[in-house]
């Protein structure tokens, strides 16, 4: 809906199961029924949407299991949240969000879902990224500590934002059974700097409030294999530096490692 000819826009569907709203500004859900039945809800507002519509129509799909925003819809989220709280979602299994705005977005999301099982972090192709605060979150969500099972971090980028966000998920996942970590380098044509697979071989170092929780790192569909023997740790207050040495651009082939798109890639931090 590029346009919104019609205010409100009125629902009289029972029995609604999946709903999905792309590209709108204002929406208000009118009707004489609740969408008690609903398994879905997939919202994608624009820039220029507002807050407080974002917020009831929120509490109008609150009962989805499964639901999906977008990353201006975090954005503006991200806003919200400064005035509002975000409504509870007492039946939501399955989250994915694009990430964009800050972390206490995604915390304040954790937070009204207690049966959460599945997270999935996404990005969009403008970029974006959930920006952390200084210190982490006081407060741990109650589905980090009993029922968040899986988290997939889709375009995964080796940078402080990222890498903060994975640290977090780790350290404060009491319940997590896997982390799958996907990497944003494209093709499987292009290679892994080797300075980048020792920052992920140091997050499979993490500490971990799970004892089973597995990570798994991919490359274009292709997993990769870290030796963590050799790679180097991140201390409690180090960041990670997005940008690269001049001397980079020096360094030799051997210096990468290629995804090859049918065999696994055995990756150490000692001769690459």
């Amino acid at each position: 809906m590029e346009t919104m000819l019609v205010r409100p826009v009125v629902i009289e569907a029972a029995r609604l199961e999946h709903l999905q709203l792309e590209n709108f500004d204002w929406l208000e859900i009118a009707g004489n029924c609740p969408l008690s039945c609903l398994e879905s809800a997939r919202l994608g507002m624009r820039e220029e949407g507002e807050i407080r519509s974002l917020i009831d129509l929120l509490a109008q799909v609150s009962n989805a299991k499964q639901m999906w925003l977008s990353s201006m819809t975090m954005a503006l989220l991200s806003d919200a949240v400064k005035q509002f709280q975000i409504p509870v979602f007492p039946k939501l299994t399955h989250l994915t969000i694009e990430a964009s705005g800050y972390s206490r977005v995604l915390h304040s999301l954790l937070n009204s879902a207690s049966k959460l099982n599945t997270l999935v972090i996404g990005y969009n192709y403008e970029g974006g990224c959930l920006y952390w605060e200084k210190s982490e979150p006081v407060c741990t969500p109650e589905c980090l500590l009993s029922s968040l099972e899986q988290i997939e971090m889709n375009d995964f980028k080796v940078v402080a934002e990222d890498m903060k966000m994975a640290r977090y998920l780790l350290k404060a996942g009491a319940a997590l059974k896997k982390m799958s970590v996907d990497l944003i380098y494209g093709g499987r044509d292009i290679g892994i700097n080797i300075e980048d697979c020792k920052k992920l071989g140091a997050l499979l170092k993490w500490p971990r409030a799970s004892s089973v929780c597995e990570v798994r790192i991919f490359l274009a569909d292709v997993e990769i294999h870290l030796d963590t023997d050799d790679v180097i740790d991140i201390g409690e207050e180090d960041t990670v530096d997005d940008n690269r040495d001049e001397d980079d651009e020096e360094e030799t082939d051997t210096d990468e490692v290629e995804a090859d798109e049918y065999n696994e890639v055995d990756i150490n931090g000692e001769d690459g």
